[in-house]
């Protein structure tokens, strides 16, 4: 881990990203801000919008995205379902504070925003995207949005630069990346330790089924658990393959030879629920992939990282997470080893995004073992920890390990329809102590101590903001031994009055 201390004098996070992030060729980024009066709320103080954009220069433009599946979805999220069938892409404009969800004419904003971007970049306007996060419901305001577009070119930026201009409550920008080396080896680097729409070929796909019911990987499959060697079990390391390191130097990717690149932005803090959340992410790499194979990895890449994380349980209209591949590097890379590098990037920003969701104190990570399938796990670690008994507690410091219990037993009742798994079986570890086996817990004053110990050193300042904090997770292992099968991580926070305060506050 790069210590956040290991700024500059002076220096911000975004200047600590910009500085060390390692750039994939022929990707440039900008961002300029404006100032707006809602339309919906006329007699209010003037609103402030950010306006930032990624441009992919080529030669190639291989595109694929995943999207939310909530029933209602942004009028963005609908124009990359449309676009990005081609698989296709050349740039992306990102606006906050207004979502552009279920707003009068929400399409045709979207399309005219883009449509400003394709003129100032002389692009076709189907291969530009319009995303919006924010205000659900409200409007956006069109007539500055439009003025401001053709000024981009002045606001060059850097990657930090870039992450901090998609951010709503976060409370840092989020950046990280990846170099493949001459043997497909990489470092993933996250500047600090560390649901989908899918239609593969560079689309936006669909979810899969629980247990057994869908095809493919990522959909229970094989492909979509996290195996025991290389789970990502303390948030500080994965393979020696793709190991997660933390910072490399502010470059283009031209100073690290011909080795490709990947570079993963991301914003999210708050309605953040599998499958994606409230929550962009995109990713940039300079190796040559065409777009069926972006989109094979980006689903899989997906399910085990961002559709495996929660804050608080609910899913956004608006999220979306876009790759973007175009060659400039020289060299193409196969799909394992675009998979290999991919995934623990992947599984460091989805990290970020529960650290740094509103007003986190603690990130609770539940392991998983023995269950049939990924998703059935998935689903029910999803259940633990988006549980407000046990988030309560662990923000209280108090190993109510009865809670964590009872949240187990309802999610198995609720998605284990079939009853594979057998409750009695259960054995469950929570920060190395083993507290719970053959149908008993196993405590006493000792073990209250020690656990109110470990969730005590994992507890992290909710209103600490502008870098990262590390404190390491709660980690809570539900093991039901007798089968050999790889583990299931999921990861959420805690609830603490400090969320309250952002959500009670949001447009007030």
């Amino acid at each position: 881990m790069v210590d956040p201390s290991a700024a500059r004098p002076g220096e911000s996070w975004r200047e600590v990203l910009d500085r060390r992030a390692l750039v994939p060729r022929g990707f440039r980024f900008f961002r300029r801000s404006l100032t707006f009066i809602p339309a919906e709320r006329p007699g209010s103080p003037p609103s402030s919008m950010t306006i930032s954009c990624l441009h992919n220069q080529g030669p190639e433009f291989s595109a694929a995205a995943v999207t939310t599946t909530n029933r209602f979805p942004g009028a963005p999220v609908i124009l990359a379902r449309e676009r990005l069938s081609r698989g296709r892409l050349q740039a992306i404009l990102v606006n906050t504070k207004v979502a552009n969800v279920a707003a009068p004419g929400g399409l045709e904003a979207a399309r005219q925003v883009a449509a400003a971007g394709a003129r100032l970049f002389s692009l076709p306007p189907e291969e530009v995207l319009s995303v919006s996060t924010g205000v659900i419901g409200w409007s956006l305001p069109l007539e500055e949005m439009l003025r401001e577009i053709p000024a981009l070119p002045q606001g060059g930026c850097g990657v930090g630069g870039f992450a901090e201009a998609i951010m709503t409550t976060d409370r840092y920008p989020k950046a990280g990346w990846v170099s493949l080396g001459e043997g497909g080896h990489g470092v993933a680097d996250t500047g600090a330790d560390p649901g989908a729409d899918i239609r593969t070929g560079g689309g936006a796909g669909t979810q899969g089924d629980p247990c057994g019911e869908g095809t493919g990987e990522g959909r229970g499959g094989a492909a979509s658990r996290v195996g025991r060697a290389s789970r990502v079990a303390t948030a500080s390391r994965v393979g020696r393959a793709s190991r997660v390191a933390t910072a490399s130097r502010g470059s283009t990717a031209s100073e690290n030879g011909t080795a490709p690149v990947i570079l993963g932005v991301a914003k999210g803090a708050g309605m953040v629920e599998p499958h994606l959340a409230t929550m962009l992410a995109f990713f940039v790499t300079d190796a040559s992939v065409p777009p069926e194979t972006l989109g094979r990895v980006l689903r899989r890449v997906t399910e085990k990282s961002f559709n495996r994380l929660s804050v608080d349980s609910d899913q956004s209209t608006s999220d979306m997470v876009v790759a973007l591949a175009n060659g400039a590097s020289g060299r193409s890379v196969d799909e394992a080893e675009l998979e290999a590098a991919w995934q623990p990037l992947a599984d460091r920003l989805a990290l970020e995004i529960v650290r740094n969701g509103e007003g986190t104190s603690h990130v609770i990570e539940v392991v998983l073992r023995g269950f049939p399938c990924a998703t059935l796990a998935r689903d029910v670690g999803r259940h633990v920890v988006n549980s407000p008994l046990v988030k309560t507690a662990i923000f209280g410091n108090d190993p109510n390990v009865g809670r964590i219990l009872m949240a187990l037993g309802d999610g198995l009742s609720r998605y284990d329809h079939r009853g594979v798994i057998d409750p009695s079986g259960l054995v469950m570890t929570i920060a190395g102590r083993e507290v719970y086996r053959e149908g008993a817990f196993l405590l006493d004053q000792e073990t209250e101590d020690l656990l109110c110990a470990s969730l005590r050193a994992a507890a992290m300042d909710p209103l600490l903001a502008g870098v990262p904090q590390d404190r390491g997770t709660v980690p809570i292992v539900l093991d039901f031994p007798g089968n050999d099968r790889e583990d299931v991580r999921v990861i959420g926070s805690d609830l603490t009055d400090e969320y309250l305060r952002v959500n009670a506050d949001y447009r007030t």
